[in-house]
C-alpha cells in the first residue's frame, strides 16, 4: 500500500510539472479493444501546423502466436500560422488534410522483452480527406470565426506508407520500465527513421502486456513520459505527397528541418472495462521559419 501512494504522488508531482501516453498501454493482453482518440491545439491558445487529430481503433486480443492485429481509421488536419488570411501563407506550413485506414500487426517475442510492430497505412492527402469541413465545422460548433485559406491547400494524392518498429525493454521492474523504441516509415508521405525513449511509472499496467496478469476489473495506472528524435527524409504534409501535381505552395526540401524532437507525457487510468489517457505533446519545429508546438490529447478505451 505504501508503494502504491508513492506512486500516485509521483504521478501527481510530474504532470504538474508537465505533460504522454503510448495509447497501448492500456490493453490487456486477452481482451479486445475499442479506442477514440483526439487531439487539439485549442487548450494551448493556438490554431495551427497538427491543429487536429482523431482516430477510431480496434484492436483484437493477442493470440496463441503473441500477434495482435490492430485496425485505425484516422483524419489529421494541418495548418499554417494564420488562419484568416485569404491568401498564401509564404514561409508558413501549406493547408492540408490526411484521412487513412491502416492496419497493423504487433508480435510479443516475450523472452527478449520485445515487441515488433508492422503497419500499413492506406487513404488520401488533399481536399479529399475532408480537412475544411472538419475545421470549419467545429469553429461553428464553438462560436469562432471561420478559417480562410484552405482554397490554397496541398493537391490530392495517395497516401501509401509502411512502418516497422520495436520497443525492446531494457529495464523492467514491478512499477518502473525503460524501453528503447525505434522506426522506419517509407512511403509517399512520410520518409523518415525515428529513435526515442520511454520511461514509465505503472500500477498492475506494464507496456509489455502479457505481464499484466490481472482481471479487468482491477484498477491501473501509469505515468509515461516519451522523447523522441526523428530523422526526416521527406514530409509529405509540407511538401505536397510524391508524384502529387498542381500544389499552389510548398515548403520546399532545403526548408525542411531534418532532425526533430518530440515529447509526450501522459497519465493513464483504468477501470473494469474503462481507460482513459491525457497527454500532452511537444514537437521543435519541422520546417526552418517555423516554430515549436505543442497540443493536448484524450484516449478514450473500451476494453471487453
Amino acid at each position: 500500500m505504501k508503494t502504491f501512494f508513492i506512486i500516485i504522488l509521483t504521478i501527481t508531482t510530474a504532470l504538474n510539472l508537465s505533460a504522454s501516453s503510448n495509447n497501448d498501454s492500456l490493453y490487456l493482453s486477452k481482451h479486445k479493444t475499442l479506442q477514440f482518440h483526439y487531439a487539439n491545439d485549442l487548450y494551448h491558445g493556438t490554431d495551427r501546423y497538427l491543429t487536429q487529430l482523431a482516430y477510431l481503433r480496434y484492436s483484437t486480443a493477442f493470440n496463441k502466436k503473441n500477434l495482435q492485429s490492430i485496425y485505425t481509421i484516422q483524419q489529421n488536419v494541418y495548418t499554417p500560422s494564420d488562419i484568416f488570411g485569404d491568401t498564401i501563407q509564404k514561409n508558413d506550413r501549406p493547408y492540408s488534410g490526411l484521412l487513412f485506414a491502416s492496419y497493423q500487426r504487433k508480435k510479443n517475442i516475450i523472452h527478449a522483452l520485445l515487441i515488433v510492430d508492422k503497419q500499413l497505412d492506406l487513404g488520401v492527402l488533399g481536399k479529399a480527406a475532408s480537412g475544411y469541413s472538419t475545421q470549419s465545422n467545429i469553429h461553428y460548433a464553438v462560436n469562432s470565426r471561420q478559417p480562410l485559406g484552405w482554397q490554397y491547400q496541398l493537391s490530392n494524392c495517395i497516401y501509401a506508407n509502411a512502418l516497422l518498429g520495436f520497443d525492446k525493454g531494457i529495464f523492467v521492474k514491478k512499477h518502473f520500465e525503460y524501453i528503447a523504441n525505434g522506426q522506419v516509415n517509407a512511403g509517399t508521405v512520410f520518409n523518415n527513421i525515428t529513435a526515442a525513449q520511454t520511461i514509465r511509472i505503472h500500477f498492475q499496467n506494464s507496456f509489455f502486456t502479457w505481464k499484466n496478469n490481472i482481471k479487468s476489473n482491477a484498477f491501473r495506472a501509469a505515468l509515461q513520459m516519451k522523447n523522441e528524435i526523428k530523422f526526416v527524409a521527406y514530409n509529405g504534409t509540407l511538401q505536397g505527397g510524391i508524384g502529387s501535381k498542381n500544389n499552389d505552395y510548398v515548403i520546399k526540401q532545403n526548408e525542411i528541418t531534418p532532425i526533430v524532437y518530440y515529447r509526450q507525457i501522459g497519465l493513464h487510468l483504468a477501470y473494469r472495462h474503462f481507460g482513459i489517457t491525457y497527454s500532452e505533446s511537444y514537437i521543435t519545429k519541422e520546417f526552418k521559419a517555423g516554430f515549436s508546438h505543442k497540443w493536448s490529447s484524450v484516449l478514450f478505451t473500451y476494453i471487453f
